[in-house]
């Protein structure tokens, strides 16, 4: 839950495996594209890989020492997500393996078509090997050991459909393409990213959740509460606190604390959040979580110049109330629903005064004359 983008529900942490990888991957990235520098030069020269070559390939991993065992793994094994979004772009087919590399639609040939290479004299060798550019069209030249039987005849039209798509519209240099990037150029964030999203679905709700206008802390507690992982009496007793805890609602002494009640369903507290949207002369039916209550609250039909500051008074609400809960509980203190309220424009006044001064000239403006900042001239 933690380890992810914050587009997709995490709090933009990595798994550190993860970040090492992401690093660990540039070197075969840049083992292709720097053909020229001395380091590259130094570790074919150690490892007697094949200059021209494109990954860096020809040894078993047990041949392999230090780091650089690490950094070819995923190469060896094939295995690794690097290489699956990992693509070669034919250029003169020099440096690009025929047979092994993922250079087509399929991401071996060898593998997706084992029957012509089981009848192909050549098994091993760059694409350039196997065709050559005549007249600007690329004409391909493979041996095989005998005719092909007539059920083999589909076999090998769809393998040379495969190539063909393949081959590039002109002469150039052989080159990677990383399809995890819009650029095809790799980095390791976009890696970390995709990584520790795989399976989860982006929702429009964790925009919302990390709001720009509010402090760091506040809209973190949101994403807490979202997730339904606050520090309630009923969350409480599951993780084993019991020791003291009163399970009901410190506000209505009513239901069990949980967070969707604590946060909108207790009486006393769902009247702070009706006071806010009779203020804005607005309607909204009460909702199951935080979540809901969130997508109800941007879903709102809002004047654009006052958008931020409806947006703004969910954070300010959701965090006033949670003071005045902790406030509550540990300090013995009881609050009405004037009083939560006031505390809420309070907050609001003071975060749209530092947000926009020339709008809120000061906090207590909007404690005293919201209706004025809201639909009066100052917007």
């Amino acid at each position: 839950m933690v380890s992810g983008p914050k587009s997709h529900g995490g709090l933009g942490f990595f798994d550190v495996k993860v970040r090492n990888r992401a690093l660990l991957n540039k070197w075969i990235w840049r083992f292709s594209e720097e053909s020229d520098n001395l380091w590259r030069k130094i570790i074919v020269a150690k490892y007697n890989y094949d200059p021209a070559a494109i990954f860096p390939k020809g040894n078993t991993v047990r041949r392999l020492n230090g780091l650089w065992h690490d950094i070819v793994r995923p190469v060896m094994s094939n295995e690794d997500d690097f290489l699956v979004d990992v693509r070669c772009v034919m250029g003169n087919g020099s440096r690009i393996n025929f047979w092994n590399d993922h250079w087509t639609e399929v991401r071996s040939l060898k593998v997706a078509f084992p029957r012509i290479y089981g009848m192909a004299i050549k098994k091993q060798g760059k694409i350039n090997e196997f065709g050559s550019w005549e007249n600007g069209i690329w004409v391909w030249s493979i041996d095989l050991r005998r005719g092909l039987f007539s059920w083999e005849v589909s076999i090998w039209d769809q393998f040379f459909q495969v190539i063909n798509r393949g081959v590039a519209a002109m002469a150039g240099i052989d080159r990677l393409r990383w399809l995890g990037a819009l650029n095809g150029t790799y980095n390791s964030r976009d890696f970390c990213i995709k990584s520790t999203s795989f399976g989860k679905l982006q929702d429009p709700i964790w925009n919302k959740v990390w709001n720009k206008f509010v402090p760091p802390k506040v809209a973190a507690f949101v994403w807490k509460a979202v997730y339904n992982r606050l520090s309630v009496a009923t969350e409480l007793i599951k993780r084993g606190v019991n020791g003291g805890v009163q399970l009901l609602c410190l506000f209505c002494k009513d239901l069990s604390e949980d967070v969707p009640h604590v946060m909108c369903h207790c009486n006393v507290v769902w009247q702070v959040w009706q006071r806010w949207c009779n203020l804005w002369k607005v309607s909204i039916i009460v909702p199951s979580n935080v979540k809901q209550l969130m997508e109800i609250w941007s879903s709102q039909f809002i004047r654009r110049k006052v958008r931020n500051l409806w947006q703004l008074g969910f954070f300010g609400l959701i965090w006033q109330i949670w003071l005045c809960r902790n406030k509550y509980r540990f300090h013995g203190k009881s609050f009405s629903v004037d009083h939560i309220f006031n505390m809420v424009l309070l907050q609001v006044g003071f975060w749209a005064n530092i947000l926009w001064p020339y709008r809120v000239p000061q906090a207590l403006d909007f404690v005293r004359i919201p209706e004025s900042i809201i639909f009066g001239n100052v917007y």
